[in-house]
């Protein structure tokens, strides 16, 4: 598959169905108010796991244009970096830690793959919970899915420096036995790493039967792409301790306009309060 040369400077978006994301909306708001010029932003569809192949042709693509600039990828982040990783010129050690790109930017003539996850989903999960969350309650944390998502966040959460503020321990479920194997693979390079449970789930009430045996002190992270699917669980239902319930949604679908970021705060995703949670939906776009 070929690419037209960009005609002017470029950032890409490398996801699923990029034309009915509202980046495309909010990308132009956030370039005029930092001042960046006569720049743009475009979509690159792929397939959920396409081949290779098509991977490796972006990644081409765009190294070798002048004006592609680079590309946030979402979805593949996993894939693209299994695909791609020699093509790179720079990994920086979150993406070789995790296997996994979300970001491609150019420097001095060098393609730099980076894994941002680690950084700004541990920012946004800091500011969803209480202060000293898992140092005062001894909580848990459960999680669906066990890709990029996931395995930011848990990475975040182990840091020898949260001191006495990690999860006594992390659940990650996945109806893939070798994503499940991949997140393994590297929270066992850890040293001294927290008490880490995988679970193969491949149907609703499996989930449903494990969760009302769970911690009282808990958090859900949905790591999958579809919101939708995540609801269809019922999860809080009134056999599970809601007052104690923190749901942390991965809906980063929505960006925001940069009026509408609240002072000193750069990202929220989720809103919760004792008794109920629900996914944090942004101020309606310009």
């Amino acid at each position: 598959m070929s690419y037209s040369p960009a005609t002017k400077p470029t950032f890409y978006f490398i996801g699923v169905t990029t034309g009915s994301s509202s980046i495309m909306r909010v990308f132009p708001e956030w370039a005029k108010y930092l001042g960046l010029g006569d720049v743009q932003i475009k979509g690159i569809d792929l397939v959920p796991h396409d081949t290779p192949e098509r991977y490796r042709a972006v990644v081409e693509f765009i190294k070798n244009d002048p004006l592609s600039l680079g590309a946030l990828v979402t979805t593949h982040k996993l894939d693209l970096y299994a695909a791609a990783r020699d093509m790179f010129d720079v990994i920086d050690p979150h993406a070789r830690l995790m296997a996994e790109t979300s970001c491609l930017s150019k420097r001095n003539g060098k393609l730099i793959c980076h894994a941002k996850d680690p950084i700004s989903s541990g920012l946004a999960l800091d500011g969803f919970l209480p202060h000293e969350h898992f140092a005062r309650t001894g909580a848990e944390v459960f999680s669906m899915g066990a890709g990029g998502s996931t395995i930011a966040l848990t990475w975040h959460l182990m840091q020898k420096a949260r001191g006495a503020n990690r999860p006594s321990r992390i659940i990650v479920s996945n109806r893939s036995p070798a994503r499940l194997d991949h997140i393994r693979e590297i929270h066992e390079i850890r040293e001294n790493p927290l008490p880490l449970c995988f679970h193969a789930f491949r149907g609703r009430k499996y989930l449903q039967t494990y969760l009302r045996t769970y911690h009282p002190y808990f958090r859900f992270q949905n790591g999958t792409p579809d919101i939708r699917r995540f609801r269809s669980y019922k999860l809080c239902d009134k056999n599970l301790p809601k007052t104690d319930c923190l749901m942390y949604l991965c809906q980063t679908d929505q960006p925001m306009l940069p009026d509408q970021m609240p002072h000193g705060q750069t990202d929220r995703t989720s809103f919760s309060s004792p008794g109920r949670s629900v996914p944090y939906t942004p101020p309606s776009l310009l």
